[in-house]
């Protein structure tokens, strides 16, 4: 009876599916990039080996910690787990390198600022 009465509630819309998924604690239901500001959520997620509707694998999830802290562009990251409507929701709250905003040259007396720069861009090519 039970299932014709769910049946009949889907046929005529009284019930969406959703609603009748059920909470899976080892399923990702979605995975979320916190705290990022020059960085797009996108590029994170691209190096991402966790992903929405994958199983829960915290070995996973560690591997992912490691790439991100591969591409130097992060000081602190930090992993949350919570349980969201039909599985968990893991989020990756990342705390991004400063950056060099300018470079003030003072004390030059012997040496222009141009003469540095260049030196600095032969440091570089090499």
């Amino acid at each position: 009876m039970m299932v014709l009465t769910v049946l009949l509630a889907l046929v005529f819309g009284v019930v969406e599916p959703q609603t009748l998924q059920t909470f899976d604690p080892n399923r990702v239901e979605d995975v979320r990039v916190n705290n990022n500001r020059r960085i797009p959520t996108n590029t994170i997620k691209y190096q991402l080996q966790t992903k929405a509707g994958d199983r829960l694998n915290m070995d996973v999830i560690r591997g992912d910690v490691k790439r991100l802290y591969a591409q130097g562009h992060f000081d602190d990251i930090r992993v949350e787990e919570e349980d969201g409507k039909t599985g968990k929701i893991i989020t990756f709250w990342v705390k991004e390198k400063k950056t060099i905003r300018s470079v003030k040259y003072e004390g030059l007396n012997s040496i222009t600022n141009s003469e540095v720069l260049e030196k600095l861009r032969e440091k570089k090519a090499t």
